[in-house]
């Protein structure tokens, strides 16, 4: 299972990622993950 969470709506390029695995070798484990874009990406 993989959940998204934007802690503030009005900054889309933060987010947090939380994965939590429903089998295999890493059930029942929890990974938090934290992306921030940089505002240049948008220039490419």
């Amino acid at each position: 299972t993989c959940k998204v969470n934007f802690p503030d709506p009005n900054k889309l390029h933060y987010f947090q990622l939380t994965v939590t695995p429903d089998e295999g070798y890493y059930q029942g484990g929890k990974f938090q993950f934290e992306t921030e874009v940089p505002d240049a990406y948008n220039m490419v």
